[in-house]
């Protein structure tokens, strides 16, 4: 092997650490990445959850309009029997026609709704879309975790977008560093002793025209600096920005838990008074002691009632979902999701 393979190789010596602030801003920049896949997971699983409960609350409201097609079934069959008896004219039998009509044509339409969204579920869960049938559960019983009062305000360094500001501010730091430490020259061991074995030419005048050049660069190193040193001011207010949207997220998620589930609470009890005012209605009308009007409307409001309850419940899951994902992945505490 000749003396010049030898001494091919070359020693940079970090005497101001260059290197290990261009190292620093790699493993930051990388950090970022990583919390960037992270942010994504995190979407990916919440838009799952989302989907399915969608899936199941269509079902149910699927399951109140097929009782309400039963209800309006039966109503029209006491309608014709009593215009058999010439007890009431043929505008009731029209009217419930009509009724009937529409209590029909809801069911392929929320039929129409559970397979988009089984599609979307399939295409989110890698599957083929064709053929494809959500799992079955029950959304009605299925409630949001409890939450406890005073969540710790570290639960929000676990949001990936924090954590990706965080890094990319560390990044800008390091860069800082890097291009400060360009001012100052780097001593190349294997360069310098190439030129001293090959041409002659004396180690010290090498060196010192290598450092001559590094502080006479012609206001190229101010630029990078000065540059570098805007970026860190920019990142220090996306961290800011970025922590003030996520204490805004959290707050508005909590709040909206509160109010989904006193809502639900209302539309329960206005779902089993309506419940019970279509039982009296029904009777009422057996009995003629009221008109089909009236009838109508209160399995209208039963109808309604019921239908805006599955909803309600549904909006109280998205809220538990929402602070989910605004906490980064759960309120517990710790680094997995609850």
């Amino acid at each position: 092997i000749s003396a010049s393979a030898r001494l091919s190789a070359s020693y940079q010596l970090d005497l101001f650490g260059a290197n290990a602030a261009s190292r620093a801003a790699s493993v930051a920049n990388l950090d970022a990445a990583i919390f960037d896949q992270r942010a994504l997971e995190l979407t990916l699983q919440s838009d799952v959850a989302t989907n399915y409960f969608n899936v199941l609350s269509a079902r149910e409201r699927l399951e109140v309009a097929r009782s309400n097609l039963a209800i309006s079934e039966r109503i029209y069959e006491i309608v014709e029997v009593r215009y058999r008896a010439g007890a009431i004219a043929g505008f009731d039998v029209a009217s419930q026609e009509a009724a009937l009509a529409n209590a029909r044509a809801r069911i392929p339409q929320l039929e129409a709704q559970i397979q988009g969204f089984e599609t979307a579920l399939a295409i989110l869960l890698s599957q083929t879309p064709q053929g494809y049938t959500a799992p079955s559960g029950n959304l009605l019983s299925l409630t949001p975790p409890t939450i406890d009062p005073g969540l710790p305000s570290t639960l929000l360094l676990r949001r990936p977008d924090l954590m990706r500001a965080e890094a990319n501010l560390r990044a800008a730091d390091a860069n800082v560093d890097a291009a400060r430490a360009a001012f100052f020259p780097s001593i190349d061991l294997g360069a310098g002793l190439s030129s001293l074995l090959t041409s002659g030419t004396d180690l010290t005048g090498s060196l010192t025209a290598s450092i001559a050049g590094t502080l006479f660069s012609g206001g190229r190193l101010e630029g990078q600096l000065d540059s570098a040193q805007a970026r860190v001011a920019g990142q220090v207010a996306t961290y800011r920005q970025a922590t003030l949207s996520a204490l805004r997220d959290v707050d508005v998620s909590l709040k909206t838990i509160d109010t989904t589930e006193r809502r639900e609470t209302d539309l329960a009890i206005a779902r089993d008074a309506s419940a019970r005012a279509l039982d009296a209605a029904e009777i009422r009308y057996r009995s003629v002691s009221d008109d089909l009007t009236s009838l109508l409307n209160a399995q209208q409001t039963y109808f309604n009632a019921a239908d805006s309850y599955v909803q309600g419940h549904l909006d109280r899951l998205a809220a538990a979902i929402n602070l989910y994902v605004a906490l980064g992945g759960g309120w517990d505490g710790e680094d997995g999701a609850s």
